[in-house]
């Protein structure tokens, strides 16, 4: 909100003061500022867990995250973008039950830092080119189970994750 007044002198005399009060607001669409744009490829896309028993958990398992642009090897090298934990759902069932017996039993780090649904990561860099001469970067996703004390599971899950520019 703005709050505008405005007065002046004429012919000598002191215009009265008039307040009026100017409500300003404005919408960005971030999407036409630059026509660059990111997508996300995980390698590999899909993983398998092995559970270790001596440590009562899944062994940790990592995927790269590779962010690819659209963005030339010319332009600024400051581009940066956020990833955020859209969907972390992971469950432990009994082969005989329908529900659940555990639920969120996964931990996702992205380059060693722990991930929260909802929550963007520190900017990242897209400090790599590719062989077409676009910006790349690269992460490491890391998943890392909970202590699961119950025995005769099936586990699964998924994570989803977005990346945008971070201007």
């Amino acid at each position: 909100m703005v709050i505008i007044l405005f007065g002046g002198v004429t012919n000598g005399l002191m215009a009265k003061q008039i307040p009026h009060l100017f409500k300003v607001s404005t919408y960005i669409d971030k999407t036409d500022l630059y026509p660059y744009s990111l997508t996300l490829l995980a390698e590999p896309s899909s993983l398998y867990l092995e559970f270790n028993s001596q440590l009562g958990r899944f062994d940790d398992a990592t995927t790269e995250l590779i962010v690819n642009s659209n963005i030339p090897e010319v332009e600024s090298a400051a581009f940066t973008y956020q990833v955020t934990l859209v969907t972390n759902e992971s469950n432990c069932q009994r082969y005989s039950e329908t529900e659940p017996v555990l639920v969120n039993v996964m931990d996702v780090y992205l380059d060693g830092q722990s991930m929260q649904e909802g929550v963007a990561s520190s900017r990242q860099y897209l400090d790599e080119v590719d062989e077409s001469g676009l910006r790349v970067g690269r992460n490491e996703i890391l998943l890392r189970s909970q202590l699961i004390e119950e025995r005769a599971l099936g586990c699964s899950g998924e994570i989803m994750l977005e990346a945008e520019l971070a201007l």
